[in-house]
């Protein structure tokens, strides 16, 4: 017998063909048919005409690693049609090395007063494992926390026995189930590798069939020379996949079709490189990034103690506004006026929402020195807002089709105050946006190029072979969303919005409620993917 019958839906599939009208029968958590007008008895009947049926949305670049520990629900992302998030991105893991000085550096991912219960790679796993989330999780570790494990936080190129310890570390992950390796070269430590470091440690991550994701070292005036060191990497012949693209500060504005030039040659090339965005102009990170990067090399408490010395922190406070070697500031064209205070200590909530411009105006100082009263006085706590991109070049980049979605966010449930401040709107309202604003809006692109982009084509990316599309076979990890209705209603101003589409009025006689959300979790058919 059927578990679940959708009738007279209209099908897009994942693959980019024409939507269709068709109806979708479900049995034990797979699809089993797809056709017109089936006829069978069934447990629940779901009438979705005018609606559309979608693979499960797969966020390809997420930070919920630890906020699906506090709220299993991951309700932001439930809303947004979002089944399956990969986790662990930017170098950012809570594993392998759990002390205190790598939390102190993870703020942007921590969620306060959450017990870090486990101290290696074996015992996160368990912590996770024992989380039934209502999100397919897939786990990437970070090589920051890898290196640090081995290293600390020393400024220097590792040895090759360094390398050798770091790439064992990397195979036990793998051995373990986690789904590959992302690199944060915007953080410490990872900034201080090397690329000949970091092709070892892409060897090991192609060895595993696994993938290799890039916060690229340098998203302003170095960006194009980091997009060259990943396509280097790629040459190894690693699955690459270049994270949250964009075309940051004056130097690139308005680049992109340079940039995706140079990606392109490198796929022409052979090369397997994709990159991934989210619909945003802004976004968003923590404070440190001011800094530059040797500073970082104690850690956060090393670098609250170097500000304590009068010749170090004018040294710093002018490398910061005029940069530094291959590092480029963000302060020396914007001077914060771009930069908006998003998340802070509970203490120092007067400072949300307010530009660092402002913030200096308000302590009556130059703005490196308002970034350094800031960065003591909550300890580096502090996360920002960051507006430094053009729509124009956002919408270049969603225009190719190697290029994929992903938040750069976090499930959370609002009502669970996980994130408190103002989080980035990405959080709630990424995949209706891309469909609201940039398919029916802005025609931007075609509603099947962008489910394809969604679903399928990230699956494929990330190796999943029986997720990520509507086809007899597949896992029914599917979205249903009314098209008229489907809206972002987060803002930079009031973030913590759910996205609406779930539950618009239905002409009578429909009963059920098809929902902006995935139904195996609604009809209890899910299956949960085992990986951490």
């Amino acid at each position: 017998m059927i578990d679940i019958l959708l009738k007279n839906g209209t099908v897009i599939d994942g693959k980019g063909n024409k939507p269709e009208r068709k109806d979708v029968a479900v049995s034990n958590g797979i699809i089993t048919e797809i056709g017109d007008c089936i006829d069978s008895t069934a447990k629940h009947f779901i009438d979705a005409a005018g609606l559309c049926i979608t693979p499960g949305f797969i966020d390809i670049h997420t930070h919920s690693d630890l906020t699906l520990l506090v709220d299993p629900y991951g309700k932001s992302k439930l809303m947004q049609g979002v089944t399956t998030e990969v986790c662990g991105n930017c170098g950012l893991t809570a594993f392998p090395l759990a002390d205190e000085e790598r939390r102190s550096s993870l703020s942007f991912i921590d969620v306060p007063g959450l017990d870090w219960s486990w101290n290696n790679t074996e015992s996160y796993i368990t912590e996770q494992l024992k989380t039934d989330t209502a999100i397919n999780r897939l786990q990437l570790v970070g090589f920051g926390s890898i290196r640090a494990q081995i290293m600390g936080y020393e400024n220097r190129v590792a040895s090759p026995s360094e390398v050798a310890e770091m790439q064992s570390i990397l195979q036990e992950c793998f051995d373990r189930g986690l789904w590959g390796l992302s690199i944060g070269l915007g953080y410490a430590p990872d900034f201080y590798s090397d690329t000949d470091e970091l092709k070892k440690m892409a060897e090991t991550v192609k060895r595993n069939n696994g993938i290799f994701s890039f916060h690229v070292r340098g998203e302003r005036d170095t960006l194009f020379k980091a997009i060259d060191e990943v396509i280097e990497i790629a040459e190894t012949g690693v699955n690459a996949e270049i994270s949250h693209l964009k075309c940051a500060h004056p130097s690139n504005n308005g680049r992109m079709k340079e940039l995706i030039e140079k990606i392109r040659q490198a796929r022409d090339y052979g090369l397997n490189v994709n990159f991934d965005q989210y619909p945003y102009t802004a976004g968003n990170s923590y404070l440190g990034l001011l800094f530059p990067p040797y500073v970082h090399e104690n850690g956060i408490e090393g670098l609250v103690k170097m500000l304590s010395d009068s010749i170090a922190r004018e040294r710093i406070k002018q490398e910061m506004m005029e940069g530094k070697d291959n590092w480029c500031s963000f302060l020396r064209y914007g001077k914060g006026r771009n930069l908006v205070i998003s998340n802070v200590p509970d203490k120092y909530c007067i400072y949300l929402g307010k530009t660092l411009s402002d913030i200096a105006v308000e302590m009556k100082v130059e703005v490196a020195e308002a970034a350094c009263i800031l960065f003591e006085q909550t300890e580096g706590k502090t996360e920002m807002l960051m507006f430094q991109q053009l729509d124009d070049d956002l919408e270049y980049a969603m225009r190719q089709s190697f290029g994929l979605f992903g938040s750069d966010g976090f499930a959370m449930d609002e009502g669970k105050l996980i994130h408190k401040g103002r989080p980035h709107p990405r959080s709630f309202g990424t995949f209706p946006r891309i469909i609201s604003h940039y398919v029916y809006g802005k025609k931007v692109i075609t509603m099947e190029e962008a489910i394809a982009r969604m679903t399928g084509r990230t699956a494929a990316k990330l190796g999943l072979s029986d997720r990520g599309l509507i086809a007899p076979g597949y896992k029914a990890d599917i979205t249903v969303f009314d098209p008229e209705m489907i809206k972002d209603n987060a803002t930079y101003d009031e973030p913590m919005k759910y996205s609406s589409g779930n539950e618009s009025p239905r002409p009578k006689g429909r009963g059920i409620r098809a929902r902006l959300s995935i139904l195996y979790r609604f009809w209890l058919i899910r299956q949960n993917l085992t990986q951490a």
